[in-house]
C-alpha cells in the first residue's frame, strides 16, 4: 500500500505544529481544531471527519457516526471562515508608521 503523503498545514486553522494525520486521506489537524476536539493522539487508525461523513472511504462507519462527521465537517467549515477573515483583516488593516525621531 502506498503511503499518504500529508499536508503540511491544519486544515482548520493553516497552522503548523503538532499534527494528527487522518489514516485515510491528506488532511492534517491539531488535536483540538478537529471536531469533536481530541484530548490525545488515538494509538490506533485516526479517520478525519470528512472521511468519515463522506461515506466513501470509511465503511463501517454507523449512520450516528456519519451525521456527527457531518456536523463536524460544517463545525470546521465554520472555524475556516473564522480565520480566512481574520486573516483578510489583518492583512487590509494599515500598518502603523513609525515616525522618524527628529
Amino acid at each position: 500500500k502506498d503511503e499518504l503523503k500529508h499536508n503540511d498545514l491544519c486544515e482548520t486553522c493553516g497552522n503548523a505544529g503538532e499534527l494528527i494525520c487522518c489514516s485515510t486521506c491528506r488532511l492534517v489537524f491539531h488535536l483540538g481544531c478537529t471536531r469533536p476536539k481530541l484530548k490525545d493522539f488515538p494509538a490506533d487508525d485516526w479517520s478525519c471527519p470528512f472521511c468519515i461523513a463522506s461515506g466513501d472511504v470509511v465503511k463501517n462507519a454507523s449512520k450516528q457516526e456519519q451525521q456527527s462527521a457531518h456536523l463536524a465537517v460544517r463545525e470546521i467549515g465554520g472555524l475556516k471562515e473564522v480565520v480566512r477573515k481574520k486573516e483578510y483583516s489583518r492583512r487590509k488593516s494599515p500598518r502603523k508608521r513609525r515616525r522618524p525621531s527628529c
